[in-house]
């Protein structure tokens, strides 16, 4: 059984706020890489009305997956704050596991 653990997080953007939030994936994108354990980040739309985005982060290892987030998580809050992105109402950030298939 092959087993990795992803960052999976929402945000709740509101309507019109695409390109601001594309700005802040890249942003975190660009942290996350260089982070131990990194396999791979993929950013979704999930209502574009609405400005609903999510992302999953792949890592390693469950602890790369912790220690990652405690080393860029922290600086989210400013990144949004400087791309004038104001989260509409509450997201989620949480540590999941990932099976990964036999091929």
């Amino acid at each position: 059984m092959a087993v990795v653990y992803g960052i999976l997080s929402e945000a709740f953007y509101g309507s019109g706020s695409r390109a601001k939030a594309e700005q802040l994936a890249d942003r975190v994108a660009q942290d996350f890489r260089k982070q131990p354990g990194f396999r791979s980040a993929t950013y979704f739309e999930s209502d574009e009305n609405n400005g609903e985005y999510g992302a999953l982060v792949v890592w390693d290892t469950k602890e790369a997956a912790q220690a990652a987030l405690g080393v860029v998580g922290p600086h989210w809050g400013r990144w949004r704050e400087e791309l004038g992105l104001k989260p509409v109402s509450p997201g989620k950030v949480e540590i999941v596991g990932i099976y990964e298939p036999n091929a």
